[in-house]
């Protein structure tokens, strides 16, 4: 298995910052489902949560980074400058999202993350 790691700050005191980054989340979260990659988030620090990334192969990966590269608030700076390999006690320590990150955030991870599934379903549906 191969793994990555990202960190993504939730502010308490800026709602637009706090909004972007909790798009930012659902996206990855929508992108991990889509490639059947798993997905933990560590312990926050300072409103900062590290968001890890497992996957059964290379070509669902590759498919994660394409999905992330094709995102335009994100693209190819994201996967240079913000994933890294998470550390054996980071990966032991990650736990479901639900149980980490602040509840609205995890709502609002939840609608996002669910989009890609929704026009794949209304894709199919129409053909």
């Amino acid at each position: 298995m191969d793994w990555l790691c990202t960190v993504e700050f939730i502010p308490e005191d800026n709602g637009e910052a706090r909004l972007f980054a909790t798009e930012i989340i659902g996206h990855l979260f929508g992108y991990a489902q889509a490639t059947n990659t798993r997905a933990l988030v560590g312990d926050a620090d300072a409103n900062a949560y590290e968001l890890v990334f497992s996957f059964a192969s290379s070509e669902g990966k590759e498919q994660f980074l394409h999905l992330v590269r094709t995102n335009e608030d994100m693209g190819n700076g994201y996967i240079e400058n913000d994933f890294m390999s998470p550390t054996a006690e980071e990966i032991r320590n990650a736990r479901p999202l639900g149980t980490v990150l602040p509840l609205d955030v995890v709502n609002h991870v939840a609608l996002i993350a669910a989009t890609p599934f929704a026009c794949r379903a209304d894709s199919r549906s129409a053909s």
